[in-house]
């Protein structure tokens, strides 16, 4: 018994020495995966967490009212969000604008996921833009940018931009409109896409309303197409 237990303990010496063996000639590959995994460990905590862009300023539940020199108010920016850079335009999240005229009385009225304010004091709004006549009549597009020139009254974008009616997508060059009119202009190329499958290829389109419908008119060569039928027309389009 006592033999038995003797040769017990010379196995675990043996064991103890050919493991202390074993880890003194691996031991600076040990030490190097250990460091690996912590800054594999490091790594994916810092690829988790969300990319923050420095900014100077953050307002939350902003507001901007400017005026003129006569103390007459032009306009008011609400947004959720505002964010200033140094070197960059100031940023504003879920933003309105709402025109006023010489009265005071509330003209047209913005409303964009995003926008940005540029020095010289001109905003671009990016994405959806949907915007409201002082009639009530409502335009709802998405472009790249869309700029308001509050000294002359104008909205215009010269990238491209989908003009969202009510039955018919519509694909232009660019557009335009005073904030004292219900007409807007897609200028340049415009192709129509109308729910029912059919396609129509003009230029310079106009949409103006009239007792609460929305026309589309055009004065150049119109082509339509659907499944069956190509028509061409020189005398432009008019349609409801």
């Amino acid at each position: 018994m006592a033999l038995f237990q003797t040769k017990k303990i010379q196995s675990f010496i043996v064991f103890i020495i050919v493991l202390a063996a074993i880890l003194w000639v691996f031991q600076d590959n040990f030490l190097k995966l250990l460091v690996f995994q912590k800054v594999s460990d490091q790594s994916i905590l810092t690829a988790e967490e969300p990319e923050e862009t420095a900014y100077l300023e953050k307002i939350d539940n902003f507001i901007l009212k400017e005026y003129s020199n006569e103390q007459i108010l032009l306009h008011t920016i609400q947004a959720d969000t505002y964010y200033s850079y140094k070197n960059s335009p100031v940023q504003i999240l879920n933003v309105e604008v709402k025109t006023f005229n010489d009265n005071q009385e509330e003209g047209l009225v913005l409303r964009s996921n995003r926008a940005e304010i540029l020095k010289s004091g001109e905003m671009f709004f990016n994405g959806e833009v949907k915007i409201e006549t002082k009639t009530g009549v409502s335009h709802e597009l998405d472009t790249e940018s869309l700029i308001v020139l509050s000294d002359n009254g104008q909205i215009k974008s010269n990238k491209e931009v989908t003009y969202l009616g009510e039955t018919v997508r519509i694909i232009s060059e660019g557009m335009e409109m005073n904030i004292d009119s219900d007409t807007m202009y897609l200028g340049g190329n415009v192709k129509i896409f109308e729910d029912s499958g059919m396609t129509v290829d003009t230029k310079n389109l106009y949409i103006s309303h009239n007792a609460g419908e929305k026309i589309y008119k055009s004065k150049e060569k119109t082509v339509y197409r659907s499944k069956d039928t190509i028509a061409n027309s020189e005398n432009g389009l008019i349609w409801i």
